[in-house]
């Protein structure tokens, strides 16, 4: 059995689930909806339950720090379909769509992809005298 730790505020989609048993087979989703304060959070969570997979919604930056240390956590590919104007929406699949409760900004799950870097590229912000 593969141990999956999910950490984000959102309980995952019946077809989320579903495609995380068609890729390992039998699953347990251990849910971990709280706040993480650092990589080495995330990290001591996932040694502590024992996690083989990671899914997560999380900064760019501990994302980043993941890769970085070699974890390379699951990501829910999710199509924007729409803003809602109606409630409920007539095409709203309970099985795999996830609507924002503050943008109305309608999901669909696609697929899991396996997020292997990030490359957060800056600049420094100038002040108007130069």
């Amino acid at each position: 059995m593969v141990r999956v730790l999910w950490i984000s505020r959102h309980e995952p989609l019946p077809a989320q689930e579903q495609e995380l048993k068609e890729i390992f087979g039998e699953v347990e989703i251990i849910r971990y909806k709280f706040t993480v304060r650092d990589v080495d959070h995330v990290l001591a969570l996932k040694k502590a339950l024992k996690a083989d997979e990671l899914v997560c919604v999380l900064p760019l930056s501990i994302l980043r720090q993941l890769c970085e240390r070699g974890v390379h956590p699951l990501m829910a590919v999710m199509e924007a379909i729409h803003i809602c104007e109606n409630d409920p929406c007539p095409q709203f699949d309970p099985n795999t769509d996830w609507i924002d409760p503050g943008s109305k900004r309608h999901y669909r799950f696609q697929k899991f992809e396996r997020l292997l870097k990030i490359e957060i590229i800056t600049e420094p912000i100038l002040s108007k005298e130069g």
